[in-house]
């Protein structure tokens, strides 16, 4: 079995985030438990505010970087504040940027789910119930 390469994010821009600290200890149980782990720091990307007309003129180097990090990854761990009932504007233009598909690509894991949404592959699904319950673990020593 090859080793699962894993995409970590917080959501925080806070140089002191309680969630970077939270994933990058969650990153750290990972490469102990055999992932390969790429902490990203969203302030390091450099996004900006999307926008179909920034995106006609070309994809910003930040974030044809996080698109093909993600594409090229088995996972991802996120941790994010919640703000007003939410995930934080950083991480959500993040995601707005990284989910934007070329004409005609189809998304990865629609190839690792059946009809109901549900991981069919058994290799997949096995490391993301180990991945997400180190995550727990990792929670839950933090927050005590």
């Amino acid at each position: 079995m090859t080793a699962p390469k894993i995409i970590a994010l917080a959501g925080s821009l806070r140089k002191d985030s309680f969630n970077q600290k939270l994933i990058n200890e969650a990153a750290r149980f990972a490469l102990e438990s055999g992932a390969e782990v790429e902490v990203i720091k969203l302030s390091d990307l450099n996004l900006p505010l999307f926008d179909e007309d920034i995106e006609a003129q070309g994809t910003p180097a930040g974030a044809q970087l996080l698109k093909d990090k993600l594409r090229a990854a088995d996972g991802i761990l996120l941790a994010s504040p919640e703000y007003n009932g939410s995930i934080t504007a950083p991480l959500k233009n993040a995601i707005d940027w990284a989910s934007r598909t070329e004409q005609g690509a189809v998304p990865a894991i629609h190839t690792k789910l059946d009809e109901q949404g549900r991981i069919s592959d058994a290799d997949t699904a096995e490391k993301v119930a180990s991945l997400a319950q180190q995550l727990v673990s990792v929670a839950s020593k933090l927050n005590k």
